[in-house]
């Protein structure tokens, strides 16, 4: 990777302390809306879990026409009955997923 690359790299990867990085299975729609279908993160116990996406709002401020390097979700899962929001960050240039925050 150029020297270039690993500041641009640096410029736009952008994460605040509490920031997890998430394993997303998402869909594609026939208009390139990305759908995410279920999430992994490790719980407060350290164990993997996996939760389907119950609800999802796309929530990317749209600045101007054309590629958006990093987009947001707001979305909602199910843990033990309990509904939870999660706000998620998507990186596409690093094609990494993570939880910003609870909100």
């Amino acid at each position: 990777s150029s020297a270039a690359s690993d500041v641009y790299k640096r410029q736009n990867m952008m994460f605040t302390k509490g920031d997890i990085k998430v394993d997303i299975i998402a869909a594609f729609s026939a208009e390139g809306e990305i759908i995410p279908l279920k999430i992994r993160f490790p719980d407060d116990n350290g164990e993997i879990k996996t939760y389907k996406i119950v609800g999802y709002r796309e929530t990317t401020e749209i600045g101007s026409k054309g590629f958006q390097p990093v987009l947001n979700f707001d979305i909602k899962i199910i843990d033990y009955g309990i509904e939870k929001k999660l706000h998620l960050v998507f990186f596409q240039h690093e094609r990494i997923w993570i939880i910003r925050k609870l909100i």
